[in-house]
């Protein structure tokens, strides 16, 4: 109500609410990397892990090449990290009675998705 033209206004909105989330997303890296399933259920272990992952993708976005000319297929590469970086984290959380399980989905190639290693889990 104090600004000369409409400019300001949105410098000033964008003073107050570009605030980054650097602290939420600490906060759920830190929460996925202590994760466990404890005595959870795999259901429940699942549910919390997927939840906690989909909200720190929701506030990060993982790096793309949009050059449109790039031939090393970089995009498809990250995306397989990042899959495989999920995957681990999920199977380091679960008990000490999955261990043979976690073994054999490590070893599969191609290497499971998330959810296709819970359904083998569930199985």
């Amino acid at each position: 109500m104090y600004f000369n033209n409409a400019s300001e206004i949105w410098e000033d909105l964008q003073v107050k609410f570009a605030q980054t989330n650097i602290p939420k997303l600490f906060n759920l890296c830190k929460e996925i990397a202590y994760l466990s399933q404890g005595n959870l259920s795999i259901s429940s272990y699942f549910t919390k892990f997927r939840t906690l992952n989909d909200e720190l993708d929701a506030l990060t976005e993982t790096p793309r090449c949009d050059c449109g000319k790039c031939t090393c297929s970089v995009n498809e590469k990250l995306d397989k990290f990042c899959k495989s970086t999920k995957l681990s984290q999920f199977l380091m959380g679960l008990s000490d009675q999955y261990t043979p399980i976690r073994g054999h989905l490590l070893l599969m190639t191609p290497m499971p998705t998330l959810s296709a290693a819970y359904s083998i889990l569930m199985q």
